[in-house]
């Protein structure tokens, strides 16, 4: 008692609970309770989270959209669509300008692409490929009248790839459903010919012949005009070079000549300027010589009288 009063005096805490002051986190939830609260907040989360990927993608099962997911919907479709036969004119009638429909094949595999009428419509960018199988353009990325078909005749293993690889583009595309497979009419005539990039037009064998052989000669002539040009530009470096010795050398000599002349001059003017001076001297001594027999004759004179 007598430390607690002395605590109590001498300004220290007391250790003494106060009865009326609430203690925080004395008072536990019951177990049930926190299980709900935490049941709920995960779900909460959950649903937010589904919320915010759904409003990105605008799509309901974007979670388990993955490329197992999309394989696997791909095959089941495909199965499902199996019996599903479309002819190349029924496929001609859907390119956006008679229903609004616009369909597109590749590797004989056709597609809804109505969503993307803005690229693929009438006027779209990519409206060539409408309405028609066009595997080889996609092969090859010429996209003239030659290679807007569905005939591979002649492609690489690389060209077959990048097919490939766009056909799995539709595949596992969300928006573009596939409708069937295309029944094509048999391929007959000449192989399609090669692309030129430059001006994205096929061109016969005889073609690239030609242009190989223009491109080859003027490879030729500008290698004999690069070399030519060299040429001058080391016949010129030369003639500058030796130009520049031989002022070098003129300077050098001009630069002699003016040395000599000037210590010529020099020599010259110090001869004279000599010869001023013995001159000077020898008048200067005659002054005195005469001064001094005219300094003896007044003493003569002085001493006589």
């Amino acid at each position: 008692m007598v430390s607690e009063k002395k605590a109590a005096t001498s300004g220290g805490k007391s250790t003494t609970p106060n009865p009326t002051k609430k203690q925080w986190g004395s008072e536990k939830s019951p177990p049930h309770l926190r299980f709900r609260d935490f049941v709920i907040t995960l779900a909460l989360t959950l649903i937010m989270g589904y919320g915010v990927g759904f409003f990105a993608t605008k799509s309901l099962t974007w979670p388990i959209e993955n490329q197992y997911y999309r394989k696997a919907r791909w095959m089941v479709v495909s199965k499902l669509k199996q019996g599903t036969v479309i002819t190349e004119e029924e496929l001609a009638r859907h390119t956006g300008e008679n229903d609004g429909t616009v369909w597109l094949s590749i590797m004989l595999e056709v597609y809804d692409v109505t969503s993307g009428a803005k690229h693929y419509g009438v006027g779209g960018s990519y409206s060539s490929f409408s309405g028609r199988d066009a595997t080889r353009a996609y092969a090859t990325g010429c996209f003239d009248g030659a290679h807007l078909t569905h005939d591979i005749r002649g492609l690489d293993a690389k060209q077959l790839e990048k097919a490939i690889n766009w056909a799995e583009f539709y595949r596992y595309h969300e928006t573009y459903p596939f409708i069937g497979y295309l029944q094509p009419d048999p391929v007959d005539g000449d192989v399609p010919g090669v692309c030129d990039y430059k001006l994205n037009k096929a061109v016969s064998p005889e073609e690239v012949i030609r242009m190989r052989k223009v491109k080859r000669e003027a490879k030729e002539v500008m290698e004999d005009v690069k070399g030519r040009a060299e040429d001058a530009a080391r016949d010129a470096k030369d003639r500058v070079q030796q130009a520049a010795n031989e002022a070098k050398q003129a300077a050098h000599g001009y630069g002699n000549q003016a040395r000599d002349a000037a210590e010529g001059q020099a020599r010259e003017a110090k001869n004279k300027a000599s010869g001023y001076v013995h001159q000077a001297g020898n008048v200067a001594q005659d002054y005195v010589q005469k001064a001094q027999k005219e300094a003896e004759e007044g003493a003569r004179k002085v001493a006589g009288q």
